[in-house]
């Protein structure tokens, strides 16, 4: 399976060349979820951690990538968009779901400090970006060019609905058989 993405990946990066690659496309358009925000938190308030949920750019027809903080709904991100999560210190387990792949993520944040979540090209739901990480160069990068964006009032009725599917996907990966694929973000994982 693993293979098979990254041979769709080459082909349509392949193809994307051929075409033309003079410049990416455009980012995506904003989820009916979601709406632009135009200054994000940059640093974590006292005592709080923060936490960015990022879609870089791709040259590929890239699917909404949805996040939660375990029954809190935070972002639905399309190609080229950011999120910034202002949240308590200590262990959260985040989800997040693009099409029919998903990632959970155990997570220790320390207060004062800021993390950082990256769904790239070679897995689409969100991984942690950890400190030995390569994709932490391009986080400044990510920063600037993102459309940020933010929970919009449609937010509210999607959370309500898929929240007893984010319930059983965070046990299946907690507590269940599915334990092995749990991801962890450590406390020194941050910037």
């Amino acid at each position: 399976m693993r293979c098979d993405r990254w041979i769709l990946a080459i082909v349509c990066v392949g193809l994307w060349c051929v075409a033309g690659c003079a410049s990416l496309p455009p980012p995506a358009e904003v989820s009916r979820m979601m709406e632009r925000v135009s200054n994000p938190p940059m640093t974590p308030p006292p005592g709080k951690s923060l936490v960015f949920f990022h879609r870089p750019l791709s040259p590929l027809k890239v699917y909404y990538t949805s996040g939660w903080d375990g029954t809190n709904f935070l972002t639905d991100l399309g190609n080229g968009h950011s999120t910034a999560y202002v949240c308590d210190p200590g262990r959260h387990i985040f989800t997040s779901r693009c099409v029919s792949q998903v990632a959970v993520v155990e997570a220790n944040l320390l207060p004062d400090k800021t993390y950082d979540f990256v769904a790239n090209l070679d897995y689409l739901p969100l991984r942690p970006v950890k400190r030995d990480s390569k994709h932490r160069a391009m986080i400044p990068n990510w920063m600037t060019n993102a459309i940020w964006v933010t929970r919009g009032p449609g937010a509210a009725n999607y959370a309500t609905t898929r929240q007893e599917m984010n319930n059983e996907l965070i046990r299946d990966f907690t507590v269940g058989p599915k334990q092995s694929r749990l991801l962890h973000l450590a406390p020194e994982d941050c910037r």
